[in-house]
């Protein structure tokens, strides 16, 4: 895959928000938890419970979704640049996602990304 420097740059700064900011790092690394358990026990027994609790087994899958999750907010901050003429970009998920709403509103590092936007379709 050819490399683009807007996606590098994004993820670089991500990463680098990600080590430095506690609650942003808190917030992904819940919302992967999250995910995780949706993967292994469907997508209605996702919630958090005595039955899902984590074991050292899952530190392994954890850490790769993580890198999942941040490698993803990069990709939709570079979708503008990756995209010829795309000016604006809507994400469409089927139910809310903290971590990303507050990525795009600015909440982690002050900055507002005016270009992102995110729909709950329902």
């Amino acid at each position: 895959m050819e490399s683009c420097h807007e996606y590098d740059k994004a993820l670089a700064d991500i990463k680098d928000l990600y080590e430095a900011n506690d609650e942003f790092r808190a917030d992904i690394r819940e919302s992967t938890e999250a995910a995780l358990r949706c993967l292994r026990n469907g997508r209605e027994k996702g919630g958090y419970n005595k039955e899902n609790e984590s074991t050292d087994a899952d530190a392994v899958d954890l850490n790769e979704g993580v890198l999942y999750l941040v490698k993803e907010l990069a990709f939709l901050v570079a979708v503008p640049s990756i995209y010829k003429d795309c000016k604006e970009f809507v994400f469409v998920y089927h139910r809310s996602w903290p971590v990303l709403e507050n990525y795009f509103n600015g909440s982690y590092d002050g900055i507002e990304k005016p270009s992102l936007g995110f729909v709950v379709f329902e």
